[in-house]
């Protein structure tokens, strides 16, 4: 708490949505569905991700996934994230399919953040992420209160890079976003 009353998380929490794409906060009920898209998708996400500490089965399990929210939570309760889990609107449900969050939130002259994602092998190439990129995006500047948003990619993985290509076709209120490469040798663009 600081000395001006509780800390505020701008734009948080909220759910945004555009066709079948539903973005939400996490819940505690999401453990097992995280986990089995996470263990599911070993070989497309872990030469990406960054190497923890431990088997690839323990990182992602029920588990693990109570510590994840919590830490979500937390981050988002300090205004320092926007977590969002990424769903697939269904006939009778909300099917989570990945993972979006705009994070690292530098408040006051800076106002800015970084935005990464995941999603799950067998929905990608439908324009899901490139979606939940746009209207997490959106949002940060909006209600957010950012001025600048990096999406961080590595060159060499296509389908992240085809992600940004994607969403500069199907955004539409952005008005400045940085897409920042974390590869050694990586470039920095605008995207206007």
């Amino acid at each position: 708490m600081s000395l001006f009353g509780p800390p505020r998380a701008p734009g948080w929490p909220v759910e945004l949505a555009d066709g079948p794409v539903l973005l939400r906060p996490y819940r505690r009920t999401d453990a097992a569905a995280w986990s089995e898209i996470r263990r599911a998708n070993r070989a497309w996400l872990a030469p990406w991700e960054s190497s923890l500490p431990g088997a690839w089965d323990d990182m992602n399990s029920p588990a693990a996934f109570r510590w994840v929210h919590r830490d979500q939570r937390r981050s988002a309760r300090e205004g320092e994230g926007m977590p969002f889990a990424v769903c697939l609107r269904e006939a009778d449900r909300d099917r989570l399919v990945g993972h979006i969050n705009v994070g690292s939130i530098v408040r006051r002259a800076l106002c800015s953040g970084y935005v990464g994602y995941w999603v799950d092998a067998r929905v990608a190439g439908r324009g899901v992420i490139p979606t939940a990129l746009a209207l997490a995006v959106d949002h940060a500047f909006g209600p957010g209160g950012l001025h600048r948003v990096e999406v961080n990619i590595r060159p060499e993985n296509r389908p992240s890079r085809r992600v940004v290509e994607s969403w500069a076709s199907v955004r539409s209120r952005t008005t400045c976003a940085t897409c920042t490469s974390t590869a050694l040798g990586g470039t920095t663009s605008d995207t206007r």
